[in-house]
C-alpha cells in the first residue's frame, strides 16, 4: 500500500525523481523521469512527428512527409514501409524493412505455387476434395454400440455411488450424481424440485441431511437475501 502523502509532500518527492525538460520542438518545459532524461527529447508525439519533417528516415531513406496533421500516427507508417513485386503473379505488396531480403511473395498461396508449381488446396480451390469423402460408413467410432457399459456400478472407478463436491455428499441416481439435499426434500414433498430452487441447511452442516435440519428457498434470490440478514428458521418440508 503507498503511504497518504499530502500535497507539498508529494511535490517534494516528485521533484526528486522527476526532472524539467524543453521540449526540442516547441520549447515547452515538461517532467521526465530521471532514468529517460537523456532518452526523452520532446513533451509529446504530435512535437516529435512533426520534427521529423524534412529528415530523412534510417530505414528506407526517403523524406518525412505529412499529407494530413490529424492523422499524426499515419506517418511512420508511410515511411517505414516498402514495397515489393511478387516474384509469382507481379503484384505489388507492401513490407517491413527488416523484411527486404527474406520475403518475395505476396500471399501463401504464391509461395506455394514456387514451391510445387501448384496452389495450396487449403485456399479452398474449386475442385478439392476432402482426405474423408467417400469414406462415410467405412471407419466407425471404437466405442459405438457400447454406450452404457463403463457407466454406474461398471465404471472401473466405481466408489458406491457416493462422492462428494465442495463438502456436500452427491448420490448417483438416474445416471448422475445429485446433491443428498435435493433427495432428501423431493422425497418429502412428493414432487421434483425446480432448477431454482435451493436447498438450505440450518445448522449450517452441509452432511447433516436429516429433514428437520432442511429448509426450501424459493430461489437464489431469497437465498442471499436470507444469508444478507439472517434469521430463525425451522424446517419448511416436514
Amino acid at each position: 500500500m503507498f503511504p497518504i502523502l499530502s500535497q507539498i509532500e508529494w511535490g517534494t518527492l516528485l521533484n526528486i525523481i522527476m526532472l524539467v525538460k524543453k521540449c526540442l520542438y516547441c520549447g515547452k518545459e515538461f517532467n521526465v523521469y530521471k532514468c529517460n532524461f537523456d532518452k526523452s527529447h520532446y513533451c509529446s508525439k504530435k512535437c516529435y512527428y512533426k520534427s521529423l519533417i524534412g529528415k530523412k528516415s534510417c530505414a528506407t531513406g526517403k523524406h518525412w512527409k505529412i499529407k494530413d496533421t490529424s492523422k499524426m500516427h499515419h506517418i511512420a507508417w508511410n515511411n517505414h514501409y516498402l514495397f515489393k513485386n511478387c516474384k509469382i503473379c507481379g503484384k505489388k505488396f507492401h513490407i517491413s524493412p527488416c523484411h527486404i531480403k527474406t520475403k518475395y511473395y505476396c500471399s501463401l498461396n504464391c509461395y506455394n505455387i514456387s514451391k510445387n508449381g501448384k496452389p495450396s488446396p487449403l485456399k479452398g480451390r474449386k475442385g478439392h476434395k476432402s482426405w474423408n469423402k467417400g469414406t462415410m460408413g467405412i471407419m466407425k467410432a471404437w466405442n459405438k454400440g457400447i454406450s452404457g457399459l463403463f457407466i454406474g456400478d461398471k465404471a472401473n472407478h466405481w466408489k458406491g455411488g457416493i462422492s462428494f463436491n465442495n463438502g456436500y455428499r452427491c448420490i448417483f441416481n438416474n445416471g448422475k450424481y445429485i446433491l443428498e439435499q435435493r433427495l432428501v426434500a423431493e422425497k418429502k414433498i412428493g414432487r421434483k424440485l425446480t432448477k431454482y430452487e435451493i436447498v438450505h441447511h440450518i445448522d449450517k452442516d452441509k452432511l447433516n441431511n436429516n429433514p428437520e435440519n432442511l429448509y426450501l428457498f424459493k430461489n437464489q434470490r431469497y437465498h442471499a437475501k436470507y444469508h444478507n440478514n439472517p434469521y430463525p428458521l425451522t424446517s419448511n418440508i416436514i
